[in-house]
C-alpha cells in the first residue's frame, strides 16, 4: 500500500495505492481497479501543482478525467519505484516546479519516460536471467527465511550477458520483479 497526500493534507486525504509486491503493478487506486494507463499518458505534463490537483481531484472525477488522473500517479508512483531513472527526472520536475531546484525544467512530459517505463518488465527480466543461478535461488527466497549471509549477498551485473537492446533500459531498473 502507497497512501499519497496531497500538500497541506492529513492522514483523511490520502488516496490509497495498492500494489503487487512482485511486479509493483498497480491493482486498486482510491478503492477503484486499476489494470493499465490511459491511452493519452504519453501526451499528459507532470510538475507539482498537476500532481497535488490530481491527488486531491481524483476522488470526485468521472470517466475519462477520472482515469486520466488515475493513470498520472499512478505512473508517476510505480515507474518511479521501478527506474532510478524515472524517479530522478520526476522528482527534479517537483523541486524544480516549487521553485526548489534551478536548471531543471519546472514541467516534463511523461512521453519523454515512457520507453524506459515500457521496457522495465523485460530488462527486469534479463537483468534476473543474467544473475548467477545460487544467486537467483538465494534472491527467490522471502528476506525473513534467508541467513544473514544470504541477506547480505550482493552480485554485480554483467552486461554482456543482456541483450544488447536492454541494456540502457536495464541499467535504469531500480527493482526486479520477482518470479510468482
Amino acid at each position: 500500500m502507497v497512501q499519497l497526500v496531497p500538500e497541506g493534507g492529513s492522514a483523511a486525504d490520502a488516496l490509497t495505492l495498492q500494489m503487487g509486491t512482485l511486479d509493483f503493478y498497480v491493482s486498486l487506486i482510491g478503492g477503484q481497479a486499476f489494470t493499465r494507463y490511459a491511452s493519452t499518458i504519453d501526451a499528459m505534463q507532470i510538475d507539482a501543482a498537476t500532481l497535488n490537483n490530481a491527488i486531491r481531484s481524483v476522488r470526485t472525477a468521472t470517466g475519462s478525467q477520472r482515469f486520466e488522473l488515475q493513470s498520472l500517479l499512478v505512473f508517476c508512483v510505480a515507474e518511479s519505484i521501478r527506474s532510478d531513472l524515472i524517479a530522478s527526472r520526476i522528482e527534479a520536475t517537483i523541486r524544480a516546479s516549487l521553485g526548489r531546484l534551478l536548471g531543471a525544467a519546472p514541467r516534463i512530459a511523461v512521453g519523454s519516460m515512457l520507453a524506459q517505463a515500457r521496457a522495465w518488465g523485460q530488462s527486469s527480466d534479463a537483468v534476473w536471467a543474467s544473475l548467477a543461478p545460487d544467486v537467483r535461488a538465494t534472491f527467490s527466497k522471502p528476506p525473513p527465511q534467508r541467513t544473514a549471509a544470504e541477506r547480505s549477498r550482493y552480485e554485480r551485473i554483467d552486461e554482456t550477458r543482456i541483450d544488447a537492446a536492454l541494456r540502457l533500459t536495464a541499467r535504469g531498473v531500480k527493482v526486479l520483479k520477482r518470479p510468482g
